[in-house]
């Protein structure tokens, strides 16, 4: 996602610093990005000093943010904006071990190599008002469409539906009430959607599905369905389009 996000700034002019701790990560964007604007780092130092907005896509767990966002306020400037892209994590924990809070905020990205030029901006009860109004402003510039987030909700406007969706078309299947693919094809025709729930899914990956169903299952014990049947499509290693097979195959 990270670099993702990095070629479409980089498609509109902005200069673009990639931090990552892997060798192997920082070369295959390198591979994927070429432009006079971007640079690679592997260790935060003074080049990010000048930067105007964080934008961190790690992966989903509350410690590595939480540290990451420590180490790079004590680099950054004071009116520097920070944001994670955590489609999980509440914005209010994952700043909480920061001094300054006012200046943090959720920018949420989906999919921008596949056309999904949308981004969620959810700011916590501290994000002042103007930072919020300065990542709008920043989205429009860039080539997305900034949607906001009144007040802290797990899963943001589309991923709290899709989660839903998901999770009733899971719930129809095992209880057998359609196959698989009558439940996709219902789907689609009734919404005009290209895709149906399982195919979704495998859009995804089944291994982030089953990370974010099983953050549901907390607050909704019924979800519980989805994360034993989800379980069963990760450990054999079908992860969906990008491993080959999930709910389906593909070439």
């Amino acid at each position: 996602m990270g670099v993702q996000i990095a070629d479409q700034l980089l498609r509109h002019g902005v200069q673009v610093i990639l931090y990552d701790i892997s060798g192997k990560s920082i070369e295959q964007a390198k591979a994927k990005l070429s432009s006079e604007r971007v640079s690679f780092i592997d260790t935060l130092d003074c080049s990010i000093t000048e930067c105007d907005l964080v934008i961190e896509t790690v992966t989903e767990k509350l410690k590595l943010k939480q540290n990451l966002f420590r180490n790079i306020e004590a680099l950054v400037a004071t009116d520097t904006v920070l944001t994670t892209n955590s489609s999980l994590l509440l914005p209010t924990v994952i700043s909480s071990k920061l001094k300054h809070k006012e200046r943090f905020c959720s920018f949420h990205f989906y999919w921008p190599d596949k056309g999904a030029n949308i981004v969620d901006i959810m700011p916590t009860k501290k994000t002042k008002s103007n930072i919020t109004q300065r990542l709008y402003d920043f989205s429009k510039s860039v080539g997305f469409e900034p949607v906001l987030v009144n007040k802290e909700n797990y899963g943001y406007l589309y991923n709290d539906i899709f989660s839903d969706i998901t999770g009733k078309a899971i719930s129809l299947l095992l209880r057998k009430i359609g196959t698989m693919e009558d439940i996709d094809k219902s789907f689609r025709i009734n919404t005009g959607c290209d895709k149906g729930p399982f195919e979704m899914m495998d859009d995804v990956g089944l291994d982030t599905v089953l990370h974010i169903t099983k953050n549901i299952a907390r607050r909704k014990p019924k979800a519980y369905f989805g994360v034993y049947l989800l379980k069963r499509y990760v450990n054999a290693g079908k992860l969906g389009v990008k491993s080959g097979e999930g709910f389906y195959k593909y070439e």
